[in-house]
């Protein structure tokens, strides 16, 4: 940002295990569903006080491994 230079695709959600172990074509589609999961997780945590991001992540390992 400070040098001008563009920022990743998917910022650092490309540097997350799944992402980086998953073939190229499917990196897009797993760091979206990551976002989402990350968005939901948030929001419940704030909301209810209750932790639940374990349990999206599983899910989504489940998914595309």
């Amino acid at each position: 940002m400070k040098t001008g230079a563009k920022s990743p695709k998917y910022g650092f959600l490309h540097m997350h295990p799944l992402i980086a172990s998953s073939p190229r074509e499917l990196h897009g589609k797993i760091a979206r569903a990551l976002a989402d999961k990350i968005s939901i997780a948030v929001k419940v945590d704030y909301f209810k006080g209750k932790f639940i991001g374990d349990k999206l992540l599983k899910g989504v390992e489940k998914r595309f491994k």
